[in-house]
């Protein structure tokens, strides 16, 4: 799984300087091929707050919180985000 998350993070990296078209359709080969390597369902999206520019892949799709660590991790974080 970490194995998984730094792969997407570097398939990312070089992708959200130049949101394009172009750039979306790589990213989302690139993230269609982990997910068939994978054989599983994968729903990603980034933000450069720098810029503002945006990449994703299955970003209309709802995707369940897989344990209970997960949903008070992103609580946590939504916390940390309204108080700022």
């Amino acid at each position: 799984m970490v194995a998984v998350f730094v792969l997407l993070l570097a398939a990312e990296s070089g992708l959200a300087a130049t949101s394009t078209p172009t750039a979306q359709t790589e990213f989302a080969k690139r993230i269609a091929a982990i997910e068939a390597q994978t054989r599983g369902r994968i729903g990603v999206a980034t933000l450069d707050t720098g810029s503002g520019k945006h990449l994703d892949y299955r970003s209309e799709e709802r995707f369940p919180m897989c344990s209970t660590f997960k949903f008070l991790a992103a609580a946590a974080v939504l916390k940390r985000v309204d108080e700022k």
